[in-house]
């Protein structure tokens, strides 16, 4: 089979939707080398593909608007090519696709819908006509989680047997354990300190940072942010700045943006535990790549928080700082048995969400439809 791609993100996101391109095309490529597989970049860049596939670029006048390219032009180039499959890895499929090939799209989440008071109008409309369009022109639509399913039958009214939940993977470098000397090298790189709670994510009010601040036990642990604020957002940091300065708590909480992926490896192995107490999320991968880093994890009861993390983390009300306090207080108090218990757990829950089962399932879908 010829399959196409989406390779936007792949090529010019480094975090969440872009891993989730990365893992997806290599994977396939690695697992199912039978196959050819091209990728559609709309902007010409100096990093490398990382899988053995062919790469599709603008040229011309269309190199000056990378954005009407991708929404035009891939589906004739793939046409030409007389593509079996294309597959738009983050909502996005051209306005124009050739009939006798099957269209797929991957829908995270419609958080845009559920808070959209979170977003500028324009941006939640942009949001709101593609991910339509893409819903209506798929043959297929791959839900992230049940979450997501439920949104995409609820918000668009798309009928269940053309949705199938194949979950996120999670890059296996988490489950690759790192010596002393390299932690220690990591740790001086970004000056942590020794004893850290670790929240992994966008910040923004969705994901419930603020509960962290008002409830971090300062005198017992100190916590690392990898993340970074951006558009309506940046409010929000401010005010999480200002609970930070009012708790006298500068010294004891660290941000650090855009952290290499072998350093974020090494800063979930040294931390106490994930705090991921979040009011909605369409998949949640940082709870996975804790779990796999063989760390605690404290989320909520939230969407579907509880079917990506199995029975391993500490689930909490995301309203409610009392249980954010106790579930600290429990992992700071654990036993080492109790700690393994929840390692071993966490790592016979993650096997269903490794890259060659997540590959597997796609591929059953590209050949059966099912």
């Amino acid at each position: 089979m010829k399959i196409g791609f989406d390779g936007k993100r792949y090529f010019h996101n480094e975090t969440g939707l872009g891993n989730y391109s990365r893992n997806i095309v290599n994977a396939l490529c690695q697992n199912f080398p039978e196959h050819q597989y091209v990728l559609f970049n709309p902007k010409k860049t100096s990093k490398k593909n990382q899988a053995p596939c062919s790469v599709v670029t603008p040229h011309g006048i269309w190199e000056k608007f990378p954005s009407l390219w991708r929404s035009l032009r891939p589906g004739k180039e793939a046409a030409k090519m007389k593509l079996d499959i294309y597959h738009g890895l983050s909502h996005d499929m051209p306005l124009q696709t050739d009939k006798r090939m099957q269209k797929i799209v991957t829908i995270h989440d419609l958080i845009f819908l559920r808070y959209p008071q979170h977003y500028a109008t324009l941006e939640r409309k942009i949001h709101t006509m593609k991910t339509r369009h893409s819903c209506k022109i798929s043959d297929h639509i791959v839900a992230i989680s049940k979450q997501t399913k439920r949104d995409l039958m609820e918000f668009y009214g798309v009928e269940e047997k053309k949705i199938k939940i194949i979950h996120q993977a999670c890059n296996p470098s988490f489950g690759i354990k790192k010596n002393d000397t390299e932690l220690k090298s990591i740790q001086k790189k970004h000056r942590l300190p020794r004893d850290f709670f670790l929240y992994v994510g966008r910040i923004e009010h969705r994901k419930n940072l603020e509960l962290i601040v008002r409830t971090l036990p300062k005198d017992k642990a100190d916590l690392v942010v990898v993340g970074n604020a951006t558009g309506y957002a940046k409010g929000y940091f401010q005010k999480i700045k200002s609970i930070i300065q009012q708790r006298n708590m500068d010294g004891s909480v660290h941000f650090l943006r855009q952290v290499p992926m072998d350093d974020l490896c090494g800063i979930y192995q040294m931390a106490q535990a994930l705090l991921y107490p979040s009011f909605f999320e369409g998949f949640g991968l940082p709870v996975l790549e804790a779990l796999w880093s063989e760390i605690p994890v404290i989320s909520s009861f939230a969407s579907c928080l509880t079917e990506v993390g199995g029975r391993a983390p500490i689930y909490i009300d995301p309203n409610s700082a009392d249980d954010l306090q106790k579930a600290m207080e429990q992992v700071l108090t654990m036993s080492l048995k109790d700690r393994n218990e929840r390692v071993s757990k966490g790592l016979r829950h993650v096997e269903k969400f490794k890259s060659k089962k997540i590959t597997q399932d796609l591929m059953n879908l590209y050949e059966n439809g099912s």
